[in-house]
């Protein structure tokens, strides 16, 4: 419904390669009748040659559900007001000498009606 357009969070911390910088995100159906969320990312690939992302689903026990995310086939029923919380874990693949910042990007998308879906992004910003 267009409830997370606009909804950004800034990570900041050391740029060290192979430390771990976590954010949560939740995935919640605020309307009234039960749907399939379809969940991923939007944009770049999350893992590159400078990052390396996983992705955990917390709800249900901790499963990592990083290639499911990648490619957006996440399919999760949700009733309504149910939630499923994720687990971001983004890791630098080197040492930088500089500031360096990436932009994960978040979509999920309603089965009922495909024409609403929601996104988040959130935003690390590493110093050496």
């Amino acid at each position: 419904n267009g409830n997370s357009v606009g909804q950004k969070v800034v990570i900041r911390g050391r740029a060290k390669r192979g430390r771990r910088h976590n954010y949560n995100f939740a995935c919640q159906n605020d309307g009234e009748v039960a749907d399939t969320i379809a969940i991923g990312r939007i944009g770049k690939r999350y893992n590159s040659r400078k990052w390396r992302a996983r992705i955990f689903q917390l709800t249900g026990g901790r499963t990592n559900v990083t290639g499911a995310f990648q490619s957006m086939r996440i399919n999760e029923p949700l009733l309504p007001a149910e939630e499923i919380l994720y687990q971001v874990k983004a890791a630098l693949k080197f040492n930088p000498t500089r500031r360096i910042q990436r932009t994960f990007r978040v979509r999920a998308r309603s089965n009922l009606s495909p024409i609403l879906c929601d996104e988040a992004e959130s935003t690390v910003k590493l110093r050496p």
